[in-house]
């Protein structure tokens, strides 16, 4: 535990001073406070960092999520983004809303295929992120955006919390 909580205390720096570059009262593309923010990333292995720190940022004023659960939803982050770093290689686009009852973050990247959850064997080093994501958020899923989006984005994995 104590390792997951280095992993994050930058992001709680961030969201307790209330400033990251996508987010505040309005972000960079002029959405109001309560409104989905999205900050889009480019696949490289720091983008898990920098979408740590956007969604902390994002998720930090919801009064319903202590902060455990903001933690949680950190790792969360980190694991979808790099998978989105590892698998597509591709931009990924993180996305985040939050209001009185739930919250979501989306992760859309531009491979098509699905995630697929491994098998790892005890000793192995790999393949439990999604084994992760499962245990940590109340529902999580895969939307594909044929037709939906302009861009070069093909399917986003989302994950949902909502009040205990």
């Amino acid at each position: 535990m104590a390792h997951r909580r280095i992993l994050v205390a930058r992001c709680f720096d961030i969201a307790a001073n209330g400033h990251h570059p996508a987010v505040g009262p309005t972000d960079r593309a002029g959405n109001e406070a309560g409104a989905p923010r999205s900050l889009s990333l480019p696949a490289v292995p720091e983008s898990a960092r920098l979408a740590r720190e956007f969604v902390v940022a994002a998720l930090g004023q919801a009064e319903w999520l202590d902060r455990e659960r903001l933690e949680q939803l950190a790792l969360v982050t980190s694991e979808l983004a790099t998978n989105a770093v590892l698998h597509a290689r591709t931009e990924l686009q993180v996305t985040v809303s939050c209001d009185e009852h739930e919250a979501r973050i989306e992760v859309s990247d531009g491979l098509h295929a699905p995630p697929e959850q491994a098998r790892p064997r005890p000793l192995d080093t790999g393949g439990r992120g999604l084994m992760l994501v499962d245990a940590l958020v109340d529902e999580w899923g895969v939307e594909y955006l044929d037709g939906q989006y302009e861009g070069p984005m093909a399917k986003t994995v989302w994950v949902r919390v909502t009040v205990d």
